[in-house]
C-alpha cells in the first residue's frame, strides 16, 4: 500500500477524533449518545495524553492501551448503577504528563486491573464513562473518597476510537489535566 494512502487513512482516523484541523489530538466536548456502547472500546489503541494544566502543561505522552470486555459487568463498591465494564492495561508513564502514578498499569487482575472502564447508567441520560488508570484506583472492593486519582472522561466514542478530558491529583496538591485521544490500531 502506498505511503500516501496510509497517511491519508491515519489522518482521517485522527480527524474524526479531533473534529477538524490542527494537532493529532485536540480537545473534544459534549456528551455521549444515550445509546453509546462501551463494547466499541474493546481492542488495542494508540493513546495520546496531552497535559494542559499542572506542572507538566505542554507535555504529550503516547502509549499503547489494551481493553477487554469484562466477562460480566463488575459492580463498584458503594455505588448504584456503576459497573466496571472493561478491563485493560497500558504502558503509559503518567508522570510524563504530571499525572499521579497509581501503579500496576500492566496488571491484568480483574479485582484491580491496570486500567478499568467504569460506566454509570441513569435512565434517560447518556452513560458516564470514566477510565481509571492505575491498579490502586481500580480496586472494586474499596470506595475511595480521599486519595490520589488519575481518570480519563470519555466525551466521544466511535468505531475508530474515543477521546475526552483527563484529571489527576493527590490530596492537597494542585490538579493536573488535559485531554486525550485513543485511536484503534489493527483490526
Amino acid at each position: 500500500m502506498p505511503l500516501a494512502v496510509l497517511l491519508t487513512a491515519f489522518s482521517a482516523a485522527c480527524a474524526t477524533l479531533r473534529g477538524g484541523g490542527g494537532t493529532a489530538c485536540e480537545p473534544v466536548n459534549g456528551a455521549l449518545a444515550a445509546d453509546a456502547s462501551v463494547v466499541a472500546m474493546a481492542g488495542d489503541f494508540r493513546l495520546t495524553v496531552v497535559a494542559t494544566r499542572g506542572a507538566a502543561a505542554g507535555q504529550v505522552a503516547a502509549a499503547s492501551l489494551h481493553l477487554e470486555v469484562s466477562p460480566e459487568p463488575l459492580p463498584m463498591a458503594g455505588a448504584r448503577d456503576v459497573h466496571m465494564e472493561l478491563l485493560g492495561t497500558t504502558d503509559l508513564a503518567p508522570e510524563s504528563v504530571g499525572a499521579v502514578n497509581l501503579g500496576g498499569l500492566n496488571q491484568d487482575d480483574p479485582s484491580a486491573p491496570g486500567v478499568g472502564v467504569v460506566v454509570q447508567r441513569v435512565a434517560g441520560s447518556p452513560p458516564s464513562v470514566t477510565i481509571r488508570v492505575g491498579s490502586a484506583g481500580t480496586r472494586r472492593d474499596v470506595l475511595q473518597f480521599d486519595g490520589g486519582y488519575f481518570a480519563l472522561f470519555v466525551a466521544r466514542l466511535d468505531g475508530r476510537g474515543f477521546a475526552g478530558s483527563w484529571r489527576s491529583a493527590l490530596p492537597g496538591e494542585s490538579q493536573a489535566g488535559g485531554h486525550f485521544c485513543a485511536v484503534r490500531v489493527g483490526s
